[in-house]
This record gives C-alpha cells, sequence and structure tokens, in this order.
C-alpha cells in the first residue's frame, strides 16, 4: 500500500525566515505523527537546497495532502490549482501593499497575494491560519471553519540550542533589541527616533541593535541611516543586516527588553522567540501583536517616545518587575506548546486523510494521535 504524505510548498524561502522555519517546524511534527512529508519551493534558498526541494519535482499521489503556505504572491497558481490531491491554505497574513512605496515591486507581489486569496477559496479543502488575527482575514474573504494553529517555532527549544553572544561594550549599558526585515510597517525608524530623544535618559545608556535584512525596502533603509547619521548614534544604534541562527539567539540572550513599534505583524514570531529568553517584550498595539503578547507584554498605545521611556523607566532598573513580567511569558508560552500545537495540527488533518483500514493497526494507532516512536 501506497504511504500518504502530507507535503508544503511556500513560492519562497530564506534562512531564518519565519515561513521558511514554519515549514520545518510542521515538517518535524508530521514525522512525529508517522506522515510523510517533503518541502517544496519555486525559489529556493542555495542554503537550504538539501532540505527544500524544487516545485518540480512537487508530484503528489490523489490521495496525498499539500499544504499550501501563503505570504505574498506569486506568477504560480495555476500549478498549484493543477495538483492532484487535497489542498490545505495555511495562511501567515500578507503585508497590506499600502505599507510599500508605489515603485517597490513587493507593493504589486502583495496585492496579488490578497487578489489570489479568491482562488484558493474556490481550490483548498481547507484552510488554517497562524494567528486568530489571520483567520479573521481570511474570513473577510470568504473561507469558514479556519483552523488557528501558531505552528511556527518550537519556542521552548530555543533556549537550549547554540548561540553566539554580541561583543559586550566596555561600559554597562541597556540593550534594546528589535527583530524584523527592515521596512517601513516594522517602523525601525521610530525606534531610532526615540533613540535620539532617550538615549541618555536611564540610569544607564541605552544601546539599540535592529536585527533584519535590508532587501525588501531600501528606501527605508536610508531613511534610518539618515537618522542615526544626523542624531549622532552611531556608537547607539547598530544595524546587523541578516544574521545566522547563533547570532539571533545570542542577541536574545544579551537584550534588556525587546521592543516593537510595528504597525503590521501577522503574528510577530520574534515576540515569542524574545519570550523564550526571559527578555522583557514592548509591543505597539497594532494587528497581531495583542493576540500574540496575550496578557504577557507591555502594550504601547500611542507609540510616542515619551511612551516607550516610561515604560521601559518602569521596567530596566526594576528586577522585581522583570521577574513578574517573566512570569507572565512564561505562562504565556504554554500556549505554544510542542505537543498542543502536533495535537492540533492533526485534528485539523485528519478530515483530510484517507481513512485506515480496520486491519491495519498501525494507521488506527497514527489517527489515534500515538506517534509511530510509540509503535
Amino acid at each position: 500500500m501506497q504511504r500518504i504524505a502530507v507535503h508544503q510548498f511556500h513560492s519562497g524561502s530564506a534562512v531564518g525566515d519565519a515561513v521558511t522555519n514554519a515549514m520545518f517546524y510542521v515538517k518535524e511534527l508530521l514525522a512525529e505523527a508517522g506522515i510523510a512529508s517533503d518541502i517544496f519551493c519555486e525559489h529556493v534558498d542555495p542554503a537550504l537546497a538539501r532540505r527544500i526541494r524544487p516545485l518540480a519535482a512537487l508530484q503528489p499521489g490523489a490521495d496525498d495532502v499539500v499544504i499550501l503556505h501563503h505570504s505574498m504572491g506569486h506568477e504560480i497558481i495555476h500549478r498549484l490549482e493543477a495538483l492532484p490531491g487535497r489542498k490545505i491554505l495555511f495562511y501567515h497574513n500578507i503585508t497590506p501593499p499600502c505599507f510599500f512605496d508605489a515603485g517597490n515591486p513587493f507593493r504589486h507581489y502583495a496585492q496579488v497575494g490578497l487578489d489570489q486569496l479568491g482562488r484558493f477559496r474556490g481550490m483548498v479543502a481547507g484552510a488554517c491560519a497562524v494567528s486568530a488575527f489571520n483567520a479573521a482575514d481570511l474570513a473577510r474573504h470568504g473561507f469558514e471553519a479556519v483552523a488557528v494553529i501558531p505552528a511556527l517555532r518550537d519556542v521552548h527549544r530555543l533556549a537550549t540550542l547554540p548561540f553566539t553572544l554580541p561583543k559586550r561594550a566596555a561600559a554597562p549599558q541597556y540593550r534594546l533589541l528589535f527583530v524584523g526585515r527592515i521596512c517601513a510597517h516594522k517602523a525601525q525608524l521610530e525606534l531610532v527616533q526615540f533613540m535620539a530623544k532617550h538615549r541618555d535618559s536611564f540610569d544607564r545608556p541605552l544601546h539599540l541593535t535592529l536585527v533584519g535584512h535590508f532587501e525588501h525596502d531600501e528606501g527605508y533603509v536610508a531613511a534610518i541611516r539618515d537618522g542615526i547619521a544626523q542624531a549622532g548614534l552611531g556608537d547607539r544604534v547598530t544595524l546587523t543586516g541578516r544574521v545566522g541562527d547563533r547570532a539571533l539567539l545570542g542577541h536574545y540572550r544579551a537584550a534588556d527588553a525587546f521592543v516593537s513599534m510595528s504597525r503590521h505583524e501577522g503574528f510577530g514570531v520574534p515576540l515569542i522567540e524574545a519570550m523564550a529568553f526571559d527578555c522583557p517584550v514592548l509591543g505597539f498595539r497594532a494587528a497581531a501583536v495583542p493576540e500574540t503578547l496575550g496578557e504577557a507584554g507591555v502594550l504601547l498605545e500611542t507609540g510616542e517616545p515619551d511612551e516607550l521611556a516610561a515604560r521601559l523607566g518602569a521596567l530596566l532598573p526594576n528586577v522585581a518587575a522583570q521577574r513578574e513580567q517573566a512570569r507572565r511569558q512564561r505562562a504565556r508560552l504554554e500556549r505554544f506548546r510542542r505537543a498542543r500545537l502536533a495535537e492540533e495540527l492533526r485534528a485539523m488533518l485528519a478530515p483530510h486523510l484517507p481513512a485506515a483500514p480496520a486491519s491495519d493497526p498501525r494507521r488506527r494507532h497514527r489517527r489515534s494521535g500515538e506517534s509511530a516512536a510509540s509503535e
């Protein structure tokens, strides 16, 4: 009997990319459930060629399932429509086109991605989203019974992985951190403006590290560099560009607070990554940020520099306040336990997988939730 597979597709891939990491994580959860799975992309990062296969190799059987991860428009939706087997949409949200300049190609493909949701609705047998915020977006596009499964990263494992700490300053300082691609809706420029006003407003000087690649918005990157230069912040703000996992985990460990002014997050993976290291998280109330933080983080209401300064002033010198926030953040991370996400993923997939023959106890066990390792 041919083994049923649940494959995954996304148009692009990159080392450290949130959707790519989500596909790797989902593949692990599927493997633990005894389900064969491969990952396919139209654009395969050469550094991931051993882990991701080209789209041309995706040839599912009639009983297979293909999970279609969607976060940006592309030109190959007709090829996805032609694939045999059942398809399930896994929605990561799409940055609204208004956040990109008119000449930016990401503006075009963001709009294409939103327009394609209608075609996906007629193509897929089911849909899930990584947040209730994203599920509501799908509902507005006519999807029904959308499951919410934040299977994005095994955050409880992060603190066990190897890391490389950034170089420490000679004098004591408070290290602020934000992680995300450098583009307008992430609002890194507002953090630079905060630094210009409040760099020396605390009992220690502030240093801000902005981790993220520069490829999506060159104009915004230039504006940030200009802001740093004009405010004389060359020694107080660091732009790292793209970093590897070891360096990223080192930045989380070294940070005294994670600060986000982002105006649009379909989930906000760095928010929970920071929580995994007991790093206090402060985020502007927008999009999925309140949902991601729950009762754990500090929500910023105005985005004004003085508000952020007041919130940090109540936190950074106060060990008791930091411990209390760490307690709340650890409680919030329980929502993202691996076992819970695995069960939710199996429950979502179950109606789309062929029924196991009664004579095959191994298949019966897998459908009832036991892992292959328990057999």
